[in-house]
């Protein structure tokens, strides 16, 4: 799995910001990256401001920009109850290079069993 889905509640309660992130799908590994960069900070401000909560709905910005924010990971604002799914990928592409089927057999974690 490689990308992960937001899944907001979808009631009544739900605000904009959980409603604009709904069903918005970011990638694992770009996220890690700046998670990553986040848990190496030791001032508490400073990791507030790396990975800040929204204050108004994100509708319009694109996918990059909120995962170079660090607005790609729930909760998204407090008593935010949004949740995130693996996005289920449809198949294992096929290779045309052994390069590749070594590329593809990491990304899908069955190198060791190719």
């Amino acid at each position: 799995m490689t990308e992960y889905e937001v899944l907001a509640m979808g009631d009544e309660r739900m605000c904009d910001i959980c409603g604009a992130l709904n069903g918005t799908v970011f990638s694992v590994a770009e996220t890690r990256k700046v998670i990553n960069k986040a848990l190496d900070i030791t001032d508490p401000e400073a990791f507030k401001a790396a990975m800040p909560w929204h204050t108004k709905s994100p509708a319009g910005k694109s996918v990059g920009q909120l995962t170079r924010d660090g607005q790609s990971l729930p909760p998204f604002h407090g008593r935010c109850r949004c949740t995130l799914v693996m996005v289920e990928e449809s198949g294992i592409p096929e290779a045309k290079t052994i390069k590749e089927a070594n590329e593809i057999a990491v990304k899908y974690g069955i190198a060791d069993k190719a």
